[in-house]
């Protein structure tokens, strides 16, 4: 395992975050997002990179 992240949502705001975790996961598993973190791993450039993928 490479990338850890540790979330906490409450289970009221749960259906809200799908989204997100629905882009989260294709950024990270079909736009190889975890190699991009690992060549730039902060947390800034996480933010930036993941920004411009959700914007596709």
């Amino acid at each position: 395992m490479q990338v850890v992240f540790l979330i906490s949502i409450a289970k009221t705001q749960l259906l809200h975050w799908q989204t997100i975790f629905l882009k989260l996961f294709d950024y990270l598993v079909k736009q190889d997002g975890v190699l991009e973190i690992l060549r730039h791993p902060t947390y800034d450039d996480f933010l930036q990179s993941f920004t411009q993928a959700m914007e596709k």
